[in-house]
């Protein structure tokens, strides 16, 4: 049977009902950065950790945490309504909510006579069970706890992972050339572990202005600035904000839309969106994003019909260098190679492979760029010949030489 984080403390450590206390603590902060613990003096008053206001004006969620591993028995459900007493008659707060934290998940019969005990009380009660608990284990946010289960000795952690966001800010201080105001792009590294080979692409309204230079350690990856293809060969590490670039606006017809993709090394994708109004910029805050569904159909296809994603235009570059027009394409050899890296395709920038010129690289990676490339016009899917698929290409290369200076 297997023994969940938090129930292997009591075969690790003499202390495992205050552990797991001080854990809880710290898991319950990464959903309200404002809870706070009570110190014991005298008995808690039956609050280990709580959220909101106290006093007689205020209304406090309570935590109440429960070190039992195992299933209920008199003892323990003495304990929870005891617990309940006590904090629902101390006369310091008023209490909004009651949350019992445990260990473990519940048998049928624990949960029947849990349900059947809070209906008859007069708070609003939850529990938080040893599922729970891991699900805000699993959270960025929680690297501290799970740090400190490790070093006690637990197996079994999730992974550290690295998180970026967006953050965007409304500067409307910029009265040069006619601007009316800025946004401000930067990324933040909320996980717990560094971010590498970053990269952004940036999409949003027209203005009627150059877009600024996207700034150090930011990098071009394409000379088109809206949508704009950034990439940064220096790892966000955990907690670190990056300054992006500015976008400056003169007349515009609000709302204005801002989406950005991000994307590192062993994390997946994903895409944020914004609109800003007159009263956004009024107030000089931060403007929040929100996350949407990733769809390929609603970024493409491109106003100059070049690859957004660098690896795609990769291999179109390649594909260009073929000086034999009828052989423009790629091959894709359908099996693995011997001595090939693990997760990586072969596959040659012509319709007629030979023993030169053989690339590599990752499968998704790949499968995404020919996407891409297809979704463009670039290329058209000749399907399998032999050992191979074949894509051949089917658009002639388009002239950007307006394209650095286009808004």
């Amino acid at each position: 049977m297997r023994h969940n984080p938090f129930q292997q403390l009591r075969g690790l450590c003499e202390g495992a009902e205050h552990e797991f206390d001080g854990i809880v603590s710290t898991l319950i902060r990464t959903k309200y950065p404002d809870a706070r613990r009570v110190r014991v003096y005298r008995g808690d008053g039956g609050v280990d950790t709580s959220y909101g206001d106290w006093g007689d004006q205020g209304s406090l969620d309570v935590f109440q945490v429960k070190y039992f591993p195992d299933v209920f028995g008199d003892a323990q459900k003495a304990q929870i309504r005891d617990s309940y007493k006590v904090a629902n008659a101390n006369g310091n707060f008023r209490m909004r909510k009651w949350i019992l934290c445990l260990p473990t998940i519940l048998r049928q019969e624990d949960l029947t006579w849990f349900d059947k005990w809070k209906a008859e009380q007069d708070t609003h009660i939850e529990l938080w069970d040893g599922d729970r608990m891991e699900e805000l284990l699993g959270l960025p946010g929680a690297s501290s706890a799970r740090d400190r289960l490790q070093r006690l000795g637990v197996v079994g952690l999730p992974h550290a992972q690295a998180v970026l966001e967006p953050i965007l800010h409304a500067r409307p201080d910029i009265t040069s050339f006619g601007t009316r105001f800025s946004l401000q792009l930067d990324i933040i590294n909320t996980g717990d572990r560094s971010a590498h080979d970053v990269r952004l692409i940036i999409k949003h309204s027209k203005t009627s202005h150059p877009t600024l230079e996207a700034v150090s350690p930011w990098q071009k990856e394409s000379p088109v600035l809206n949508p704009r293809s950034l990439s940064s060969g220096k790892s966000i590490n955990p907690g670190e904000t990056l300054l992006v670039m500015a976008i400056p606006f003169g007349e515009v017809i609000f709302p204005v839309e801002i989406t950005i993709q991000v994307t590192c090394r062993d994390t997946p994708k994903k895409e944020w969106r914004a609109v800003v109004d007159a009263a956004a910029i009024s107030s000089s805050g931060r403007i929040p994003f929100q996350a949407t569904s990733l769809a390929r159909e609603e970024l493409l296809p491109r106003t100059d019909g070049q690859p957004e994603f660098g690896p795609a235009q990769e291999i179109l570059d390649r594909i260009l260098e073929n000086p034999n027009v009828g052989t423009r394409g790629v091959s894709v050899i359908l099996r693995d190679l011997p001595g090939g890296a693990p997760g990586h395709v072969a596959f040659y920038a012509t319709t007629e492979p030979s023993s030169k010129g053989l690339l590599s690289m990752e499968r998704e990676t790949l499968a995404q760029a020919l996407q891409e490339l297809k979704t463009l016009g670039w290329l058209k899917d000749c399907g399998e010949a032999g050992a191979t698929r074949v894509y051949s290409l089917i658009k002639a290369p388009l002239v950007l030489a307006n394209a650095a200076s286009s808004p």
